[in-house]
């Protein structure tokens, strides 16, 4: 009984490890789309970009990024600093293999005309 015990133990220890390795690594979870709601076409195109970029660099450990893995508040960050005109950016997973972003845009409140005329 007690070996049955043991292997029991180095069984968990091993598979269960080894089963987490195998769903992050398992291809349906690598990151293949980027979905982005909130914005015009241009601002969709420029937080397109910039999240395959990040992801490229996140992906450095696995060789693709993985849906499991993507650091949602660090990319949100990454959007918002770069692209000035977002007032929030909300980065979703969805599985098995979509990132989904929500910007919400800055509403301008006012223009200034600055003819010399």
């Amino acid at each position: 009984m007690r070996l049955h015990s043991r292997l029991a133990a180095v069984a968990t220890c091993i598979g269960v490890p080894g089963l987490i390795a195998g769903t992050l690594l398992a291809p349906q979870f690598r990151v293949k789309t980027i979905t982005i709601e909130g914005s015009d076409e241009r601002t969709k195109t420029e937080a397109e970009t910039i999240a395959r970029t990040f992801l490229a660099r996140e992906a450095s450990v696995f060789g693709s990024a993985r849906t499991f893995l993507v650091p949602r508040e660090r990319l949100a960050a990454e959007l918002t600093s770069l692209l000035p005109h977002i007032a929030s950016a909300r980065v979703v997973r969805r599985l098995p293999g979509t990132v989904e972003i929500r910007i919400q845009e800055k509403v301008a409140v006012a223009y200034l005309n600055q003819d010399s005329a």
